[in-house]
């Protein structure tokens, strides 16, 4: 989650982005304002709402349309953009970085024994997910 409401790495994040993808979010004042998100190098909004299109943030490239039709109809700025980053990806060294922002800002929650937490709830369910993964 994002803005103030957010982790702080996923601020970072969004913060040291090179493309933004924002598939049917809405840039509300809690993400776009309180923390003065830098504008990313590209931001792609799909949504299927018109006026979240270029409400709060301006995108580079606003597609009105749900996200399957119009991630499978725009080929051309797909292409375009396949192009454009081919040969530069960063991907591994930016999810290790992406991990020692995590690390060094983690989620925190003072555990009960007498209720289940929600944070916990997701907690397990993440640590569940990535041992599945492995």
């Amino acid at each position: 989650m994002l803005g103030m409401h957010g982790t702080v790495y996923s601020n970072y994040a969004i913060n040291d982005a090179d493309l933004l993808l924002a598939l049917g979010v809405r840039f509300d004042d809690r993400v776009t304002q309180g923390q003065r998100i830098r504008q990313a190098r590209q931001i792609v909004h799909i949504d299927i709402d018109p006026s979240e299109l270029n409400k709060n943030k301006a995108a580079h490239v606003p597609l009105h349309g749900d996200v399957k039709s119009a991630s499978s109809t725009d080929q051309d700025a797909r292409r375009a953009g396949e192009s454009r980053f081919a040969g530069g990806c960063r991907y591994g060294d930016w999810m290790r970085q992406i991990e020692e922002w995590r690390e060094a800002e983690p989620l925190r929650y003072a555990d009960r024994d007498d209720a289940i937490l929600p944070q916990y709830a997701i907690d397990r369910l993440y640590t569940f997910s990535r041992a599945q993964s492995t």
